[in-house]
């Protein structure tokens, strides 16, 4: 199923085919390989040798809760494993519907083999929530700081901001408790007392 581009699986890369220059993160990219995860090989593709189910599953979705008020958050779409995409081998305009990233924080996208430009721009929601249709009309902050959207005084906008920690930012671990910075590692957002299991015995956040 997954017409626009190929896989790499010893090198752990999503190769898009020569003359794509649109991608939608949603159905072209995470559908397309649940599809062929759920198949074991790319429908079409004469590659005997490639059975995807002998991998991890490499790609996560994250979001698209409602928030009330009509509103959903947006849906990540998290690249694991070390798993990236490379461009077509050309020099091209790639545009990406959505929001990919990458477990460990950098670009989901890799070099070309040959000595091609590559130029991307992502086509997203400047607040990372969706409208569904026939919601009422808020405002960016209003959005972001909806009271009590996610969890009992846990606003979208502090929730984003934990799950970029989580997701995204650098880690420690010492003396049983475990740190996750920002992004930006400017600050804790979570810190975590592990007992000697690895159970969770206290949490402590900071979205602000």
């Amino acid at each position: 199923m997954a017409a626009k581009f190929t896989y790499d699986c010893t090198n752990k890369l999503f190769i898009l085919k020569p003359g794509v220059t649109s991608l939608d993160a949603k159905t072209e990219f995470y559908s397309a390989i649940k599809y062929d995860w759920i198949h074991d090989a790319p429908v079409g593709e004469s590659v005997p040798d490639i059975r995807l189910m002998h991998h991890l599953f490499p790609i996560e979705s994250i979001g698209g809760q409602p928030i009330g008020g009509g509103q959903t958050i947006s849906p990540y779409y998290n690249l694991l494993y070390g798993w990236r995409i490379r461009p077509p081998e050309e020099n091209s305009a790639l545009s990406i519907v959505g929001n990919i990233i990458t477990a460990e924080g950098d670009e989901p996208f890799v070099p070309t083999v040959g000595a091609y430009n590559t130029f991307v721009t992502y086509v997203v929601s400047s607040n990372s929530i969706t409208s569904e249709t026939g919601a009422g009309t808020l405002t960016a902050d209003e959005v972001w700081d909806l009271t009590n959207g996610i969890e009992p005084s846990l606003t979208p906008r502090q929730a984003m901001r934990l799950f970029a920690a989580a997701l995204a930012g650098k880690t420690s671990i010492a003396d049983g408790v475990r740190t996750f910075r920002d992004v930006a590692d400017t600050k804790d957002r979570i810190t975590v007392e592990v007992d000697g299991t690895g159970n969770r015995t206290a949490t402590t956040v900071d979205g602000s």
